[in-house]
């Protein structure tokens, strides 16, 4: 279980080290308290903002199973594990579906990137 919880955890380090990784790529021109961080998927290294959400994906998958697994069974365990698995799906499918840059005209990806990531987390 600590293995589970431990791959959960890089899972949260792999995304944001993605996240650095796409700052500096961008010459620091997305500051994170005034943008949507998903404007990383528009670019020339958009795959590296869909590979760090899958790979957050995969931590969250991970930390649910091993939630389950340590509180031995029951209604708590299962909510915990519930909870971590529509986060993991959120993640996955934003990181499918690709936001649209700003001042784009609203796409069906965006709908769905936007939708996905609101179940992953809360955010504004």
């Amino acid at each position: 279980m600590r293995t589970l919880g431990i791959a959960g955890m890089l899972g949260v380090v792999w995304f944001a080290g993605a996240l650095l990784l796409l700052q500096a790529a961008a010459g620091g021109g997305l500051d994170w308290t005034r943008h949507y961080v998903s404007q990383f998927a528009n670019g020339p290294r958009g795959w590296l903002f869909a590979a760090g959400s899958l790979g957050h994906a995969a931590g969250n998958l991970l930390l649910g199973l091993g939630l389950y697994r340590s509180l031995r069974g029951g209604a708590m365990s299962a909510a915990a594990a519930v909870l971590f698995l529509l986060a993991a799906s959120g993640f996955i499918v934003s990181g499918i579906f690709a936001a649209d840059a700003p001042g784009a005209a609203p796409s069906v990806a965006d709908a769905v990137h936007r939708t996905a990531r609101s179940s992953a987390f809360e955010s504004r």
